[in-house]
């Protein structure tokens, strides 16, 4: 199915749960529909399309805002995020998806460093790690 028919079955509601699964994982899915799903009402297809490589810069930063922090956190472990999305998920209110920004070896410079100050320990350390700073200062 062409994304133009997806988009048509998608906007009928014809489309069951399985189809949309699939197409959320499918690293082939083209970046047309993964767009499309990032809005689905289901949070698990949401997260399936948010750990899709295929997913387009537009797609990760609506889904690095999704309420869900199950969303937030695949697109935080997405490889092939960029730094933009990155230092926007770096602010998050979930510590979990600030350490996997810290973990991430796309994550600039600038953007470890404002990690590094983190509230959270855990993430506060791998930011440092990452820096080469050796202690943490209470």
């Amino acid at each position: 199915m062409n994304a133009e028919e997806f988009k048509v079955q998608y906007s009928l509601g014809t489309l069951d749960y399985n189809t949309r699964v699939l197409a959320a994982g499918n690293k082939r899915t083209c970046k047309a529909i993964l767009a499309m799903l990032a809005f689905d009402i289901e949070v698990w297809i949401r997260e399936y399309t948010a750990s899709n490589p295929n997913i387009s810069i537009a797609t990760a930063i609506v889904l690095a805002q999704d309420k869900s922090v199950f969303v937030r956190r695949a697109v935080a472990k997405n490889p092939s995020v960029t730094t933009e999305v990155l230092e926007l998920l770096s602010k998050d209110k979930d510590r979990h998806v600030r350490e996997w920004i810290a973990r991430s070896s796309k994550t600039s410079r600038k953007t470890l460093k404002m990690l590094s100050e983190d509230k959270a320990t855990p993430v506060k350390k791998i930011a440092r790690d990452r820096l080469g700073i050796k202690k943490l200062k209470n």
